[in-house]
């Protein structure tokens, strides 16, 4: 489950990294060509396809309604915390509260 969220989040990370600075104008061959020739956008899908085995375990043995909304929530969770460090983007009152009710969420649904 924690590999699969780690994963995932990475993988979305570099997705952002080697995004960042391509001028998207549009939607064109061109752009996305660009896009995935980005070393960092490579990477990401790398780490996203490398995440779904680790996300099948996961389904298989804790179950659909307790993985899915762990690993979802978790990514929803650290992906924004690792913007504001990485990337400087912005966390403002409402992305903490609502960050705060998924944590909450995530403890009640991982209960047994």
């Amino acid at each position: 489950l924690a590999i699969a969220i780690v994963a995932g989040v990475a993988g979305n990370l570099f997705i952002k990294a080697g995004t960042q600075g391509l001028p998207m104008v549009g939607f064109s061959l061109s752009a996305i060509i660009k896009m995935l020739t980005s070393p960092f956008v490579l990477l990401g899908i790398l780490f996203l396809v490398g995440s779904f085995p680790f996300y099948s375990m996961s389904i298989q043995r804790a179950g659909l309604t307790v993985a899915l909304p762990v690993i979802l929530s978790s990514t929803v969770v650290l992906a924004p915390l690792a913007s504001y460090i990485l990337f400087k983007e912005p966390l403002t009152a409402g992305n903490i509260v609502g960050i705060l009710a998924i944590v909450v969420g995530i403890v009640l649904v991982s209960q047994k």
